[in-house]
């Protein structure tokens, strides 16, 4: 483990400099969407942090490690730029793939206020997010595969609560082991004509998550992670929607 956060560290220091403008490509195959943003800013952290910032961080983060494979990629936005959902799916017609990066919350009942912002540890990890209403969905479901059995040969366990018979959760799980879930009416995923998941990084109203959402190897790992499955999908070829 010490050789993993050794290596990681190394990674850091050479990767997250900056956010990606310079790697972008007008004609990428891969969408990263930052979800959110400054004013629609999404939930907010148990330490005061807004979500929209997470994402960016992290997409500044993946960014450079495709950057590094040559992976040719383009954000929906800018880090300071406002964006409806759908005008985030524009263009994505004949694309190879469209990642949206979140950060999680939970249901109202289990979050406490103690210092004014939102707490609970009733949830932690990650969670995966398809919808069948994407013209290929199918495609969606074997890249989400893909991604999660990455994360969970790094180490990474995924959220459960997601699959909770509360109501605003009851999600069905298309994978409990990998944290891939089935939500068939976010915008992004059902607007996006290529295969589109949505990725929620880690339940940033939990303390010990939020922390690991701010680390920079966490960022890393998640980054390599889609990294690698990108690759792998990219190989396997595409299917009719």
């Amino acid at each position: 483990m010490c050789a993993v956060q050794g290596l990681l560290a190394c990674l850091c220091a050479c990767l997250l400099c900056c956010w990606p403008q310079d790697v972008q490509s007008a004609d990428a195959a891969i969408i990263l969407d930052p979800g959110h943003s400054k004013t629609q800013y999404g939930t907010m952290s148990c330490s005061g942090g807004q979500e929209y910032a997470y994402n960016n961080a992290l997409v500044e983060a993946i960014g450079h490690v495709f950057q590094e494979k040559q992976i040719r990629f383009r954000t929906t936005r800018g880090p300071e730029q406002e964006m409806d959902l759908r005008e985030r799916t524009r263009g994505t017609q004949g694309q190879r793939l469209f990642v949206s990066i979140h950060h999680d919350s939970a249901q109202e009942i289990y979050i406490t206020y103690p210092k004014g912002f939102p707490c609970s540890d009733h949830a932690a990890g990650y969670a995966i997010f398809v919808s069948q209403k994407n013209p290929y969905y199918e495609e969606s479901l074997r890249f989400a595969r893909l991604f999660g059995a990455n994360l969970r040969a790094w180490g990474l366990r995924p959220s459960r609560h997601h699959a909770e018979k509360i109501p605003g959760e009851h999600r069905q799980a298309l994978d409990a082991e990998l944290g891939i879930y089935r939500f068939d009416d976010l915008v992004v995923l059902k607007s996006a004509q290529c295969p589109a998941i949505l990725f929620e990084a880690a339940v940033i109203i939990n303390p010990k998550d939020d922390a690991l959402a701010r680390s920079e190897p966490y960022k890393v790992i998640i980054a390599l992670s889609l990294r690698n499955a990108v690759q792998r999908f990219a190989k396997a070829g595409r299917l009719r929607p």
